[in-house]
């Protein structure tokens, strides 16, 4: 994505995505579940890399950010910020006349993908440990089965990790940042919704060392 299109207002972006969408033009079909409401979402691609409409009523994507100002006000009130992950707060805009929502999209893959991939890679070299000897293909993908969603679930996380600010997090970090996230929600008695919660990495907010967080419903 060029710069001149990176700086547009979101409401520019979001109308040219939509005068596209209406030509079946700038966008692919994904299918990610579960946690997304609708399976089958249009992603952009080309200049609407980074947007995605959604088909359906506003509303839960309203109560993802209403997570999103409460957790905010909480940390606030409170007087303090989390230690180990940093909120982002995705754009939206509903388009009434589709009924639906434009919203960022995140290719990253969820807390809950992530934390099964991870566990996967200690599972398997737990294995290796107790018959001292490299696991199969088949025995691998024994253990993929277990804690992988899918193959497009894998292909997330793979490249997720493959970045080069990504590359050390640990499933023990992982695991730290599950940890203080659901302890903010459950002081506020807000509901666990792992699959909806995207994990952006090292470096994505305002805090370098903390890991991103986005809360999203597509």
């Amino acid at each position: 994505m060029n710069n001149g299109i990176k700086n547009k207002p979101f409401e520019d972006r979001v109308s040219d995505f939509l005068r596209d969408l209406e030509r079946g033009e700038g966008f692919v079909t994904v299918h990610r579940e579960p946690g997304h409401l609708v399976k089958d979402l249009k992603v952009g691609v080309g200049k609407h890399a980074g947007l995605v409409y959604k088909k359906g009523a506003p509303s839960h994507v309203q109560m993802a950010n209403q997570y999103y100002d409460r957790l905010m006000a909480h940390y606030r009130e409170r007087g303090y910020e989390p230690y180990s992950y940093e909120l982002v707060k995705p754009n939206f805009v509903a388009t009434g006349e589709r009924l639906g929502i434009v919203q960022d999209y995140y290719e990253e893959p969820s807390l809950a993908e992530l934390r099964g991939y991870l566990l996967m890679g200690k599972e398997i070299k737990k294995g290796e440990r107790k018959l001292q000897r490299e696991l199969n293909d088949e025995e691998k993908e024994t253990f993929r089965g277990r804690y992988v969603k899918d193959e497009d679930s894998g292909l997330r996380c793979e490249q997720f990790l493959k970045e080069p600010h990504n590359k050390d997090i640990t499933l023990e970090q992982i695991m730290e940042v599950g940890r203080e996230f659901y302890l903010d929600l459950d002081y506020l008695a807000l509901p666990r919704k792992s699959d909806n919660v995207i994990v952006l990495g090292q470096g994505r907010g305002r805090n370098l060392e903390r890991t991103g967080l986005a809360i999203i419903d597509y």
